[in-house]
């Protein structure tokens, strides 16, 4: 059999990428995928078995760069507080950037919930609640805090903000504006997450 070729796949999960900039992804046919990465369909198919396939190693991937970069950002700071912001950023950088891929993903129902998406989504969740259970642990955060349902109203702010753009603007807004918009909820919930001042 064939050996299969890396930079193949490479090239098809980069066509895919940049079509999805430009098209709604139920609209895109694995034919124009095959096209735009110069590679016959039934070569495509040796590859990836179905659409969603190519959806879920571009997500894989990409989700492999954000923790790596999480991580990076992690230890260049102290403070609970610092961490949860440093990856909260991490995280609405990335959002801007494939925001294309975030959205075919929530859209697309029938992702098997044994692929890398669920696992990624687990993963960073239990990114968020470690920082904010060593937040309560050392005083930094409420000690009240349901650390489960901050954990999803602060993952929840790209996703919110891509909604405010199809409903507000009508296009996506540049990454200054993105990351702008982004800041100021964090910030936000942040101050939602302090202790309360002791009584007099």
């Amino acid at each position: 059999m064939r050996k299969l070729s890396e930079s193949t796949r490479d090239a098809v999960l980069a066509a895919t990428a940049k079509l999805l900039a430009k098209r709604e992804f139920a609209s895109l046919r694995t034919r124009e995928i095959a096209a735009a990465a110069g590679v016959a369909e039934a070569t495509l198919f040796r590859y990836f078995r179905k659409k969603d396939q190519i959806i879920e190693a571009i997500i894989s991937e990409k989700g492999e760069q954000l923790f790596r970069d999480i991580e990076e950002a992690v230890r260049l700071v102290d403070s609970p507080r610092e961490k949860l912001l440093a990856v909260l950023r991490q995280h609405a950088h990335f959002a801007c950037r494939f925001r294309d891929i975030i959205i075919v993903c929530q859209r697309q129902h029938g992702l098997s919930r044994k692929s890398a998406i669920p696992a990624g989504f687990r993963r960073w969740l239990d990114t968020l609640q470690g920082i904010l259970q060593s937040g309560v642990d050392k005083g930094v955060f409420r000690p009240d805090l349901d650390i489960r349902a901050t954990s999803l109203a602060l993952h929840s702010v790209p996703t919110t903000l891509f909604l405010q753009e199809r409903v507000y603007y009508q296009k996506p807004m540049n990454e200054s504006a993105f990351l702008e918009a982004a800041e100021y909820h964090y910030q936000l919930l942040l101050r939602a997450l302090e202790p309360a001042p002791p009584r007099r």
